[in-house]
């Protein structure tokens, strides 16, 4: 007698007296909700592809299906707790629902017929696929694909069914605004259960996907794949950047993410600035909560190395939260002066009518000497882009910011035109625009063209250079937000410091790292100045455009 679930054989006969009796595709329909909602119906004779603890998944078998590529050819079946296996050959009869965008058959009466020698072939992904509402509740299959963010607390990554992994493009995220330039949002990044039937393997942003497979779900309002198969290559990790030559000196900057007094994550973003950022002559940092915080961070890594001593330097500033910017800098490295620049500064956001303070975390100016020369250090940490779609305020502060800096900046360069600036930190920017405000445009004085709500305006006679368009495509990030890659922490220099320049680089073992165990959300970097110039290279004649 075959098995049955929940209800007896007579009762599901008496059952089907009063249901329709459904093909899957049909009651997957064309769009993104089933046009069957509420109502009872039977499938007859479909094969069980996935088994889950709260219920399976069942696909049509091959020679069933329908050559619409609108509709789906399978779907899920919800029973809080299964009697079925893989290959199973099943009746379902029970209301189709959809669970939070979701489709699929609830209060099931399940019928098992049989078994089947093979399950139905899986569907390959292929680069630039995003329409993944046809393929819901079928088996599908990425090949020769890339993870762009690494095993997070609920077990699960996301990929994309491509070579090379996603970046944040320029512009507004969908739906955007008429006029103003539009990202397309990366909807090729797809969600991948790596525990939905047993442990997740460790996973880390970056590895090359060489084969996942299992049945495509929806939750959390996004696809999934619930993977019964998965084979993967990890890329090195942790990736320091390299030591700076006895000549050069070393400027750095890390995001330590809310760092406090007895942090526990103290030994390890010692090891960290030690190690993955070979130990910068000077540090910046941002999101440390006090100055004892920092210097029992500077007091681990002289106990740790002893050959390595730095002095902690924190300006309290304006922040809410209370987290501040500050530096690290190594002993031997002389320090003229470190002073908050425009703590006190206000302005009226739109709709006020009384003026409050412009910096949270106003930027930290610190004064020292590269080559025998002065050379001033700013350290930022600018206005988050939370709400910035859907808040002028937030805009108008964005904006603001960015511009008082420039202007700051440039009045440096107008009293002196030799004077070396380097400028680093979370700039919580990217090096474009992102459709609302041109945060770089405005202090590099090189507005993005495509232009913003609040376009850039010109400040600066003497541009900067932002040391992240002079490395290759594939490194440009040190963040990772919904599986898109992107930079918010930048180094831009000078005119007259820019020839000094002879690397820049970031140190990867945040970013791309498993959520459980890294220091920070942020990649930190390091920027190099020579002592003398680097010769320049020898290039030959590119014919047609070079981006810049």
């Amino acid at each position: 007698m075959p098995r049955i679930l929940f209800l007896a054989l007579l009762t599901f006969s008496f059952s089907t007296l009063s249901a329709q009796t459904v093909e899957i595709h049909q009651i997957q329909g064309g769009g993104a909700s089933s046009p069957y909602v509420g109502a009872q119906v039977v499938t007859p004779n479909n094969i069980v592809t996935a088994v889950g603890p709260n219920g399976f998944f069942m696909q049509t078998p091959a020679e069933r299906m329908d050559a619409d590529e609108a509709t789906s050819n399978g779907v899920y079946v919800f029973t809080n707790g299964a009697n079925v296996a893989e290959g199973d050959l099943v009746d379902v009869s029970g209301t189709v629902a959809e669970y939070y965008g979701l489709t699929e058959i609830t209060n099931p009466t399940v019928t098992v017929r049989g078994t089947v020698a093979a399950l139905p072939p899986s569907i390959r992904l292929m680069p630039g696929d995003a329409d993944f509402e046809r393929f819901e509740g079928m088996l599908v299959r990425i090949e020769d694909g890339t993870v762009a963010s690494g095993l997070d607390t609920r077990g699960a990554i996301l990929a994309v069914a491509a070579s090379s992994r996603p970046f944040r493009e320029p512009g507004t995220e969908p739906p955007g605004r008429n006029g103003l330039p539009l990202w397309d949002g990366n909807r090729e990044i797809l969600e991948i259960e790596l525990d939905a039937f047993g442990p997740a393997p460790a996973v880390l942003g970056g590895a090359h996907l060489g084969f996942v497979e299992g049945p495509l779900g929806y939750a959390f309002e996004t696809y999934e794949i619930w993977a019964q198969r998965v084979e993967f290559t990890n890329p090195p990790f942790p990736r320091a950047v390299r030591a700076g030559t006895a000549d050069e000196l070393t400027i750095g900057s890390q995001n330590l993410q809310r760092f406090g007094a007895n942090d526990a994550r103290l030994a390890g973003v010692s090891q960290h600035i030690r190690t993955s950022l070979s130990a910068p002559d000077i540090l910046a940092v941002q999101e440390v909560d006090t100055l004892a915080a920092l210097q029992a961070l500077a007091d681990r890594i002289r106990n740790d190395d002893a050959t390595i001593g730095y002095r902690a330097y924190l300006v309290e500033g304006n922040d809410p939260g209370g987290i501040d910017i500050g530096f690290l800098v190594r002993d031997g490295i002389e320090v003229t002066s470190v002073e908050a620049w425009g703590r006190n500064d206000t302005w009226i956001a739109p709709g006020d009518t009384s003026p409050t303070l412009l910096h949270d975390r106003p930027p930290l100016v610190l004064r020292t000497k590269h080559a025998g020369q002065p050379l001033t250090v700013i350290a930022v940490h600018l206005r988050s882009m939370i709400d910035v779609d859907s808040s002028s305020r937030v805009r108008a502060k964005r904006h603001e910011q960015a511009l008082r800096l420039s202007r700051y900046v440039d009045s440096l360069q107008d009293a002196d035109p030799s004077v070396r600036i380097a400028i680093v930190g979370d700039f919580n920017a990217f090096q474009f625009t992102d459709g609302w405000v041109d945060v770089l445009g405005q202090i590099t004085g090189s507005p993005d063209p495509r232009g913003a709500l609040i376009p850039a305006t010109d400040e600066i006679d003497l541009d900067f250079t932002n040391h992240v368009t002079r490395i290759a495509d594939s490194e440009r990030y040190s963040y990772v937000h919904e599986g898109s890659a992107q930079v918010l922490d930048h180094a831009l220099t000078s005119a007259a410091l820019t020839p000094f320049v002879s690397g820049f680089s970031y140190a990867r073992i945040n970013a791309d790292g498993m959520a459980a165990s890294r220091l920070s959300d942020h990649d930190g970097f390091v920027l190099y100045l020579a002592s003398d110039p680097p010769p320049a290279p020898t290039r030959r004649r590119a014919v047609g455009h070079r981006p810049r």
